[in-house]
């Protein structure tokens, strides 16, 4: 990931809506209900859907795009709140708390002291933190977003 050669990957099969990939879905949809197929059956395997990685789920920006050729790919933007804060972020969190619980003697309560000791900034800029923040219980979005721009 990151490298020229998976940017150029994401360039050159990037997923594209199509009339082909559309009719596709479409027969799919028709094998499961109108013929009673299983839709992890084998024809809907053999089919092109499985060959792409997309299921027979029909999309209402595809359908109501189609005709305009746009494809629905191109419309939505990355989640940075799903996407990193609370995937990349508190995965690398949770692994620096487990390397400070390997390391031993008091890191972890260092690092929980040191979080409360961080004082409330701007209107709902930083929030103060609780005494015991690499517990990680009951924390939102917001607050792993908070984390990163004091670990920053």
């Amino acid at each position: 990931m990151g490298t020229k050669t998976d940017l150029k990957y994401r360039i050159t099969k990037r997923r594209e809506d199509t009339g082909f990939l559309r009719t596709a879905i479409a027969k799919a949809r028709e094998w499961i209900f109108r013929l009673g197929r299983a839709p992890d059956g084998s024809n809907i395997k053999a089919s092109m859907l499985n060959k792409v990685s997309v299921t027979p789920t029909r999309s209402a920006f595809s359908i109501r795009f189609a005709k305009f050729q746009k494809n629905v790919y191109d419309l939505f933007t990355p989640d940075l709140m799903h996407e990193f804060e609370l995937g990349v972020w508190k995965s690398t969190f949770t692994h620096l708390v487990r390397v400070l619980m390997a390391a031993g003697n008091d890191a972890v309560q260092q690092l929980d002291q040191r979080f409360s000791l961080i004082p409330t900034f701007g209107r709902g800029v930083i929030r103060s933190f609780g005494g015991n923040i690499s517990a990680m219980k009951k924390l939102a979005a917001r607050d792993f977003e908070q984390m990163l721009k004091i670990a920053a």
